[in-house]
This record gives structure tokens, sequence and C-alpha cells, in this order.
């Protein structure tokens, strides 16, 4: 288990953490968030699929609200990408609303993972929308955009695609890609649709490798 994730709104009033988990986990004075997995066997070992998780604080940190996401098909590999489901980022909107960025394990094989996007509710978490890019291995980080537009920027890998729907690739992200992966750039509007994207070839070999540090805004 673990936190890959920490931003403050830009009042200051809240702080969103993101990571994920396998069995159960318990924030003081919320209740006890069991993974799909975990819920749907109970079986709470290594032998599961992790699942994300979102959780919002208040400025003293004591927990508003938090939320499993995204979640791990019951029956995914243990082993897919890091052992499942991750919360990879997490960003406010001017409304302390939250995104969740990260990727979602489906399948019993080690790559077997599509790239998903959140937007949650600022009172209890509740899922505003998401976005589901099956040629997306996943998506790293987020940074909402100063310019006032509410505009986010998020970053991540591509599969190899056209960007064209097809039965396989049923909800591409839109965006084509010549080598075996690519990293990607890309801006998004506050309803979760693409504007631009940027693509780098020659991104890492395995989508199990992510790096740490965020996208960052020139004044």
């Amino acid at each position: 288990d673990g936190v890959w994730d920490v931003r403050a709104s830009s009042d200051v009033t809240r702080l969103a953490a993101s990571g994920y988990f396998s069995g159960n986990l318990t924030f003081t004075g919320l209740p006890t968030i069991l993974s799909t997995n975990s819920e749907a066997t109970g079986t709470m070992d290594d032998s599961v699929a992790m699942d994300g998780f979102v959780v919002a604080l208040d400025s003293d940190l004591a927990p508003i609200w938090a939320k499993r996401w995204p979640e791990s098909a019951v029956g995914a590999s243990p082993w897919a990408v890091g052992r499942g489901s991750r919360c990879l980022g997490v960003e406010f909107d001017s409304s302390n609303n939250v995104y969740g960025i990260g990727y979602r394990a489906w399948g019993a094989d080690y790559e077997n993972v599509y790239g998903v996007i959140s937007k949650m509710a600022s009172a209890d978490g509740s899922q505003i929308w998401e976005k589901v890019f099956t040629d997306v291995q996943h998506f790293e980080r987020a940074t909402i955009s100063n310019d006032g537009s509410g505009d986010f920027f998020v970053r991540g890998k591509l599969l190899t695609t056209t960007g064209v729907a097809t039965a396989a690739n049923p909800t591409p992200f839109g965006v084509s890609c010549e080598a075996d992966t690519c990293g990607l750039i890309a801006r998004m509007t506050s309803d979760g649709s693409l504007l631009w994207a940027r693509t780098v070839e020659g991104a890492a070999f395995s989508i199990g490798y992510f790096t740490g540090s965020r996208l960052e805004l020139a004044a």
C-alpha cells in the first residue's frame, strides 16, 4: 500500500492524496473501504489485485471523504503493472472538485490495463464523470491550467494505436503513435474532452515504470 500523489487546493483549505491499497483501508472517522477483489472473495493478501484510492482532507488533515478508485476488475491479475489499479495523480479545480488519474487493471494478463480519469465532487467524492481510454497504458500526473480556463494537463503513456475506435480499442484517446509505446502530454477540458496532445516516441518499454515529477507551467 502507498501514497502516490498529494495536492493542495488553491485556497489552501483542502488537501487531496491518492495511491493504492489491498485488503482494507481506513481513515480516521470514515468507514473502512475494502478492495474490490477482497470484498468479492474475502481474501486480503497478495493474491488479489490492488485498487486505487483518493482521499480529501481539510487544512488540519482531518479526512472529509475517501473512495476506492480506480477499481480492479474481479479476477484481474495481482501482478498487472505493479499488482493492480492505481490512482497516480490528483488535482483540484477552482471549486475544489478533485481530478483523479491513473490506470485500471481489467484482465488476467500483466498488460490488461486502461488509462482512466475521473472528476469527483468536492463535498463527498461522488463521481461527476469518468473517462476510460482503451489505448492509454496509464496517466501519471495532472496539473490545473493557470489561465482561468478550467482546463487541466495530464501526462502518461500510449499503446501503439491510430487513435481510431475499433472492436479491440472501443474508447481511444484519439492520438496516433507509431512507436511501441509513446510518452504523452495532453490538455483537456473540465468535462474530460481532449483539446490537444503531444507524443514522444521512445518511452520506457514497460508500463510498470513511472516517474515522480509533475508537469510544471510557466508563469
